[in-house]
Order: C-alpha cells, then structure tokens, then sequence
C-alpha cells in the first residue's frame, strides 16, 4: 500500500500502452478489474480493506475503456487463424476437457 491512488492510474495508463505496443489485447485489463469486482461481491469486506488506498475499480474500469478507444488498431492484436486454434487448444487442455 505504500502507492496511492495517483501512481496506481499512472501504471493502468502505462500497462494499457505496454500491452497494446507488445500486441497483446489490454481489453484484458478491462476483464481483470471486473473479476475484481466480482470478487469484492463476494468477500466486500476483505477487498475494501486491501483496496483502500487503491482508485476505485469502476473508475479504473472506464479509464482503460477510454484509453483503449483513443487506440488505433493494432495489427498485432488481430487474431489470425493460427492463434485462434492455439488459444482454443490451450482452453481445452486447461479446462480439463
């Protein structure tokens, strides 16, 4: 907890921009803050506490959302045939099916 809240939205603007510059999608960010949400749900206060000095997801939410639209498309984040039966091989070797 030794960040605050101005250097935390700092590393989501900066993580958006490493991950769409590597080719990786960052809309992963936008589903990692909703897991987060869900599990605040759940156990709220357990993740209040541990959140507390962090930005409020929402809010973390529609930063990345808005910075994702003021991308242009990313030819690396394009998913070619290739990938797509990578990633459902790896899905269905991890899902246990």
């Amino acid at each position: 907890m030794r960040f605050g809240r101005e250097a935390e939205n700092e590393a989501d603007r900066l993580g958006v921009g490493y991950m769409y510059r590597a080719g990786v999608d960052p809309a992963g960010m936008v589903s990692f803050f909703e897991k987060l949400l869900d599990a605040r749900a759940r156990r709220p206060s357990a993740m209040e506490q541990f959140f507390s000095s962090h930005p409020l997801t929402e809010e973390r939410i529609q930063n990345v959302k808005n910075q994702i639209q003021g991308l242009a498309p990313n030819p690396l984040t394009q998913t070619d045939p290739g990938f797509s039966t990578f990633r459902k091989a790896v899905a269905a070797a991890t899902s246990g099916s």
